[in-house]
């Protein structure tokens, strides 16, 4: 056999592959320590395809839209390995939508609209692969999960106009751009925004619910990121439409297996730890502190959660000195957040009895933060209530001595009240290597848990001072009181000589 012979031979015997890109909704979430995990649905596509016949790669990675992708090894790895005879499977659409430069393409205009969500389809996944003589199927974007039953909005990725650090991110139809865009350029189609719609529509709300992934046995974790069920619910119609299509995926379609999933699919997590009706602490499996002092990720988390790397770290120095970080400042990611509806940060924390008064205090150095300065947020909190790792939606009162950032400018010392977000005065933007002195002290404790906490905010240039008055942080029958060094959004900080003094 000749050289060339045996090169077609071997291209011969190869197993075709289904690259799969995308964002949450398809991608391998790492282990997860919450009741029932997230899925994305390309990790389920091996149950209704012939996998003895075709390799499955998912490359899809949660948080990005089809323009941030593109800074990723992934995407270089199917760029150098897609080839004659493979499939690219595209998920995009969920992230496309945020109002942020790094991530935001705009859903109006064709496949030739420069900066256009379909331009940038064609132009960085369809066009190359076309180009080595593969094959490509586009999906729209599942919907989120709206309780009272509107797609017609932005569960359905249907956007409005935006505006964000002083510049305009249009509205417009996600679905509808990639429904013209395969039209146009007569691709095959898997229309997940519809499929998904009348899911959500027509199961019972109890059943339709746990297609996501949830918290606690009980408690929703949000209404984007699916479960298991959730998940193989998604990939049964990829596999389904892939039928009604010209694609030759659809050649591999195990059609034995062609049965929507049912709800006993769905497995408790064997990792799951349940938690209490008041706060519950434990030592972290992705920050393990000394006891009594304790690492969390903690609220709305954004895309990414349960993971260290770029949404965060925590790094233990001494007994009183630590290093949090939220996002990746490097990089200008900006992760959680803390705004007027929902906190998201990484924290370090103890608790202390809740009848006493404190002084709680340290040393603060801003080592690094991302390029928008008014998206930084760290300090000190005094909080009703926290947990250990879980990226849940929260709206617990607090008090901080710190920075938050709100609608492009910045505030020190801030507290939320009944849930509402309470900004102090509004400061200078600071910079890498500033130096800041934090203290909350809590004081005339009545009643057992109410009191006033004055937080402070020292610099070289400044002192900020800021009273919250009968403040009541007691959590139900819960007699702790927590205690929080954080950082959200972009920053990497480092806390020293943190303590919490006693003062009756």
């Amino acid at each position: 056999m000749t050289g060339k012979e045996k090169d077609m031979q071997e291209k011969k015997e190869k197993k075709p592959v289904l690259f799969v890109v995308g964002d949450s909704t398809v991608c391998e979430f790492p282990k997860e320590t919450i009741a029932y995990p997230r899925y994305g649905y390309g990790t389920r596509l091996k149950d209704y395809l012939d996998t003895s016949k075709i390799d499955i790669k998912n490359l899809a990675l949660s948080g990005r839209s089809s323009k941030s992708f593109l800074k990723e090894e992934n995407y270089a790895y199917l760029l150098s390995h897609l080839s004659e005879g493979d499939f690219l499977l595209i998920g995009f659409g969920h992230n496309d939508e945020k109002a942020e430069e790094e991530r935001f393409t705009d859903a109006n205009g064709d496949y030739k609209t420069e900066g256009s969500f379909a331009y940038n389809l064609y132009t960085n996944y369809i066009r190359p692969a076309l180009d080595k003589k593969a094959h490509v199927v586009v999906c729209t974007p599942i919907c989120r999960y709206d309780p009272d039953g509107d797609y017609s909005a932005q569960s359905g990725h249907v956007t409005s106009d935006a505006f964000a650090s002083g510049k305009l991110y249009k509205g417009g139809d996600y679905p509808a751009s990639i429904r013209k865009l395969c039209s146009e350029l007569s691709l095959p189609l898997i229309d997940l925004t519809e499929e998904t719609k009348e899911l959500y529509l027509h199961l019972d709300p109890k059943i339709a619910r746990r297609l996501f992934a949830f918290t606690s046995e009980d408690v929703q974790y949000d209404k984007t990121h699916t479960s298991f069920f959730g998940a193989s619910y998604n990939a049964y119609f990829v596999a389904k439409d892939l039928l009604k299509t010209s694609s030759p995926l659809k050649e591999y379609v195990r059609k034995e297996k062609l049965v929507p999933p049912t709800l006993e699919c769905l497995k408790l997590n064997p990792a799951y730890r349940p938690l209490s009706k008041n706060s519950e602490v434990r030592v972290s499996d992705l920050f393990p502190l000394k006891e009594p002092v304790y690492g969390t990720e903690y609220g709305n988390l954004g895309e990414l959660s349960v993971s260290k790397g770029d949404l965060g770290d925590i790094k233990e120095l001494a007994e009183d000195a630590y290093i949090v970080r939220m996002g990746n400042p490097w990089k200008n990611l900006y992760k959680g957040g803390i705004d007027e509806e929902q906190d998201g940060f990484f924290g370090v924390f103890a608790f202390k009895d809740i009848d006493n008064d404190y002084l709680f205090r340290s040393k603060a150095t801003l080592l690094s933060c991302g390029a928008d300065k008014t998206r930084v947020s760290f300090g000190l909190m005094i909080r009703k209530e926290i947990k250990t790792d879980v990226p849940l939606s929260t709206h617990t009162d607090y008090v901080s001595a710190g920075f938050v950032s709100l609608h492009g400018k910045t505030y020190a010392n801030f507290s939320r009240r009944n849930g509402k977000l309470v900004p102090g005065e509004e400061v200078p933007v600071f910079h890498e290597g500033d130096v800041f002195m934090f203290s909350i002290e809590k004081s005339r404790t009545v009643y057992g848990h109410v009191a006033d906490y004055t937080c402070v905010v020292k610099t070289g240039d400044y002192e900020k001072r800021t009273v919250f008055s009968a403040l009541d942080l007691k959590n139900g029958e819960d007699t702790k009181i927590y205690f929080v060094l954080f950082a959200s959004t972009s920053a990497e900080v480092k806390f020293e000589h943190a303590e919490i003094l006693t003062l009756n």
